[in-house]
């Protein structure tokens, strides 16, 4: 699992990239690309789909979209057929069915397997479902997700609080300028 504190930083990127990509390897007929949504995503995504020869797709979250990018998939064209979906953990699924839908929507492409590297499962779509896999997981563990879960929520919130105000003081400063859009 990759650990985020400030005093250890990103301590175990590089072990998480090298069993991510070993993990996958055997399995890498098994799709086209790599799908990932968000700052995790990508940093385990990229390095491994380079590591496999995939081309790499990102699925936009939907508060990135405001100001900085037009396409909910880059690199759709790409996507091929099937598609790994690479991620962290699932807890609620919601990730997954956004990813989901963004890639029916935006690709010739669906998730055909999921990869999620914190607990070393590959599972395969099965039956036009994907199946998540068993995670034991004890009340402490439970707990810390939840305490995680709610810091986690508190930043995207103040994150969007400023990205609306930045995104605000743009279109004045344009205006201003006179390059507002017409």
């Amino acid at each position: 699992m990759l650990h985020y504190d400030a005093g250890r930083g990103l301590s175990d990127l590089s072990e998480t990239v090298q069993k991510t990509a070993s993990a996958l390897k055997p399995h890498a007929s098994e799709f086209d690309s790599i799908a990932v949504q968000g700052t995790s995503g990508l940093l385990i995504g990229s390095p491994v789909s380079l590591m496999l020869g995939k081309p790499l797709v990102i699925v936009r979250e939907d508060t990135e979209l405001r100001c900085w990018h037009s396409h909910d998939v880059e690199n759709a064209a790409n996507a091929g057929s099937r598609v790994l979906f690479l991620d962290d953990q699932i807890s609620s699924g919601t990730t997954l069915r956004d990813v989901q839908a963004k890639l029916r929507k935006h690709t010739d492409g669906r998730v055909a397997a999921t990869y999620l590297y914190q607990y070393d499962e590959y599972s395969r779509e099965e039956g036009g479902r994907n199946t998540v896999p068993n995670q034991r997981t004890s009340v402490n563990d439970i707990l810390e997700q939840l305490r995680g879960n709610m810091r986690a929520q508190e930043q995207r919130w103040l994150r969007r609080i400023t990205d609306t105000r930045n995104c605000e003081l743009d279109h004045i400063a344009d205006a201003y300028n006179g390059e507002a859009d017409e």
